[in-house]
């Protein structure tokens, strides 16, 4: 069984009549129909399908079949039909891989708009979406992909650079914050005990001033447990100036004073002096009721003739006012 020259091929054998001849061109009638019904099912996926590109190889591959398939029908009808899906399927991806250009120009746009942000953490999702949506666009033309290429994953490259740049120094400032209050306390817990009471008092008050200042961020539960031994090295020592302020203050009046008299009021006079001058060491909080405290005392306490009244009075008012002004 021969077939006569089509689309530019010679004369060629397809078969041997093994039967009788009508039943030779029907055999190779129905294997014509077969491929034909073929390339009908691969037009019509090629139709429906989204990803048309993906067909363009399955068409060439068909077009050569056609010049090589053994069957007996209109093989050049065949090839004209593949020959213009593949030309319409040329425009298609012509006109898809533009529409893939300018999307990928705009992704690189997007991520290159991101090369100044410090929103790390909107700008990572950002980045993230800008990557799948990347992914999910199709090709271009091939002398562009690599440039595209390197562009956008450039991009995206030094977000993630400045971002880990930035959590570096993020992790330094707080060691460095940490290392900060961790002295603090230190200093704080060595001057708890002090019996320098007034020398201290100024030292810890530098101290507190030193803590505010610094006004770190570290997680809670890392700065809650500095704070709280630092507190605690405050408290203790104030503390013990109360008490040691508690455990100066003699009897109210002296052998060989009489009740009443100016010498009693006297001895009351340094006493409550000398209470005052403790209040210096007092941070203001806690001093300002034993001031007003001291103050009604005084008033309470008789009348001083002579020099030692100016003095007296001198040296309860300047402790008490610096709490009372």
């Amino acid at each position: 069984m021969w077939l006569r020259p089509t689309l530019g091929q010679p004369a060629r054998r397809i078969g041997q009549v093994k039967d009788t001849d009508d039943d030779a061109l029907r055999y190779f009638g129905q294997r014509y129909e077969a491929f034909r019904a073929k390339i009908d099912e691969l037009l019509q996926r090629l139709q429906a399908a989204d990803n048309q590109g993906s067909f363009l190889m399955k068409l060439l591959h068909l077009q050569e079949q056609t010049k090589q398939h053994d069957g007996l029908g209109d093989y050049e009808t065949l090839h004209r039909r593949l020959k213009e899906a593949e030309e319409q399927l040329n425009v298609s991806v012509a006109r898809n891989r533009e529409k893939n250009l300018a999307t990928k120009i705009s992704l690189i746009a997007q991520a290159e708009a991101l090369r100044d942000t410090v929103e790390w953490i909107s700008a990572s999702e950002t980045v993230k979406e800008l990557r799948q949506a990347w992914l999910k666009t199709g090709p271009v033309d091939k002398t562009l992909t690599e440039e595209l290429e390197n562009r956008f994953h450039g991009a995206v490259q030094d977000f993630f650079d400045r971002r880990k740049a930035f959590q570096t120094d993020r992790k330094n400032m707080a060691r460095r914050t940490v290392e900060r209050y961790r002295d603090l306390v230190n200093q704080a817990e060595d001057l708890k005990n002090s019996d320098q009471f007034e020398a201290t008092s100024r030292q810890l008050k530098l101290l507190q001033n030193a803590w505010r200042e610094i006004n770190g961020t570290l997680p809670k539960k890392q700065a809650a447990e500095l704070w709280t031994k630092f507190r605690a090295a405050n408290n203790h020592f104030f503390e013990r100036l109360k008490k040691h302020i508690e455990t100066q203050r003699p009897a109210e009046a002296r052998p060989g004073a009489a009740p009443g008299s100016p010498e009693e009021s006297l001895l009351r006079k340094r006493e409550l002096a000398r209470r005052a001058e403790a209040l210096i060491a007092l941070p203001p909080n806690q001093g300002v009721t034993q001031a007003k405290n001291l103050q009604a005392e005084w008033k309470q306490s008789g009348a001083v003739r002579g020099p030692s009244r100016t003095s007296c009075g001198s040296a309860l008012c300047w402790p008490a006012t610096r709490y009372l002004r």
